[in-house]
């Protein structure tokens, strides 16, 4: 029981890598032993120093890819390639903290959140792991290989 939830050995794949929780996450991620952890942001500027601060914890193998999740084709084709070289752990952590969604900014107020808004907060919020857990799910199911869903 005491190794149920290890990471010791797995491959971890994990969007929104980059972001304000996401940093402290990666940083755990690799602590925890994972064999291999794949980062992905939309920001490449944000990747660079989330690699920056993980060099030092690098006890295996880390990469980082630049995806805009509202490209759902381009993001299909990305996960489904990532997806087809074993993954144990999907963490859905991807989410659009900007002026899209209304958030950090006044437009965003429930008073005045517009229905653009709304949708673009269902697709980072409900579409996008929903995609993720898809893919990868679906990926796992063939190969007979456990996936942890985060």
């Amino acid at each position: 029981m005491k190794n149920l939830l290890s990471l010791k050995g797995k491959s971890v794949v994990f969007p929104g890598a980059a972001g304000f929780f996401g940093i402290h996450f990666a940083e755990a991620i690799l602590a925890h032993d994972a064999k291999r952890l794949i980062c992905i942001d939309i920001s490449e500027n944000c990747l660079n120093l989330l690699k920056k601060k993980l060099v030092k914890l690098k006890k295996s193998k880390v990469s980082f890819i630049t995806m805009d999740q509202y490209n759902h084709i381009e993001t299909k084709r990305v996960l489904e390639k990532i997806a087809k070289t074993g993954i144990d752990v999907l963490i859905n952590n991807a989410f659009d903290f900007t002026q899209k969604t209304g958030f950090y900014d006044q437009t965003g107020k429930v008073e005045t959140a517009t229905f653009d808004q709304m949708q673009k907060c269902f697709e980072a919020g409900a579409y996008w792991p929903f995609q993720a857990t898809q893919i990868f799910g679906l990926e796992s199911r063939k190969t007979k290989r456990l996936l942890s869903v985060i």
